[in-house]
C-alpha cells in the first residue's frame, strides 16, 4: 500500500514536465472563453496605506498558494 519515497522520483518528474504546459493551456482556455483579453478592466485607480498592503498580500497569497501545490518535492530522505 505504502510506496517508499525513493521510488517516487519518475512519477515527480513527469509531474514537473507535465504541469508548466497545462498551466500554460488553462491560461489560454481561459482567455479564449472570456473573448479575449480586456484591457480597459486593468485601469488601476490610485490606493495607498494599508489598501495597497493588503491588496499586495492578497496577491502574494493567491500566487504562492496557486503554485505550491502542482509542483511538490518528493521526500528522499
Amino acid at each position: 500500500m505504502f510506496i517508499h519515497p525513493s521510488k517516487t522520483s519518475k512519477v515527480f518528474a513527469a509531474k514537473s514536465i507535465i504541469v508548466v504546459p497545462s498551466l500554460f493551456a488553462t491560461m489560454a482556455w481561459a482567455v479564449v472563453k472570456a473573448g479575449g483579453p480586456n484591457f480597459d478592466k486593468l485601469v488601476v485607480s490610485t490606493v495607498g496605506g494599508s489598501q495597497l498592503g493588503w491588496g499586495f498580500m492578497k496577491a502574494l497569497n493567491s500566487t504562492v498558494s496557486n503554485g505550491a501545490p502542482s509542483l511538490q518535492i518528493s521526500d528522499h530522505s
